[in-house]
């Protein structure tokens, strides 16, 4: 049976590049629906869930936190920017306010955890960031395990050591990401661990 992926659309238009990578890995079986309707939603509509970017904070993203809360040891989540400091708040990480925003900054992501999202891809690559935010190091909860820093030591990418949660702070969607189809690609095959 086809897995059913469903797309958090957190008002971005970055979730339509990311429509646009799933239907390149060949997805048809899935739909969008708007972070202030999440409520509509049942267990039995959806496998997996991508939470796409989006302006201000996680708990400011209409229904994502309560919806994340409600389903994340039971369904496979991708979150990217804000859909990763979602699922980095939901576990207590804290953010950092970075100096400056990294808006259209393309740097190198280091992996240092090859899980399935990366199989395939070399241990360093260029990515796309487009947030104002960091995760703090020192606090950074031990069931999140890291598998990505930036060039400058930040938190790129971590996925949860019991459930199938995924974050990514960089945008795969964006054109200054290496692989980044491919990151959804792999995403989108049956198990992630």
């Amino acid at each position: 049976m086809k897995k059913v992926v469903g797309i958090i659309d957190n008002y971005d238009s970055f979730t339509y590049n990311l429509v646009q990578l799933v239907e390149q890995a060949g997805t048809t079986n899935y739909f969008l629906v708007k972070n202030d309707a999440l409520d509509t939603l049942h267990p039995e509509d959806f496998d997996k869930m991508l939470i796409s970017p989006g302006p201000g904070l996680a708990n400011e993203a209409g229904q994502l936190m309560p919806f994340l809360k409600q389903y994340h040891s039971k369904k496979s989540f991708l979150g990217i920017c804000l859909g990763c400091e979602a699922i980095g708040a939901l576990f207590g990480a804290r953010l950092l306010a970075l100096p400056q925003p990294l808006h259209g900054y393309r740097n190198r992501g280091f992996i240092t955890n090859k899980t399935k999202i990366f199989e395939g891809i070399p241990d360093h690559l260029f990515i796309g960031h487009y947030h104002s935010w960091s995760f703090d190091k020192k606090t950074f909860p031990s069931d999140l395990l890291i598998d990505m820093k930036d060039e400058k030591g930040r938190i790129m990418a971590f996925h949860h050591r019991y459930w199938d949660l995924t974050g990514v702070l960089f945008h795969p969607e964006s054109m200054m990401t290496e692989y980044g189809g491919k990151m959804i690609r792999n995403w989108l095959q049956e198990d992630l661990f």
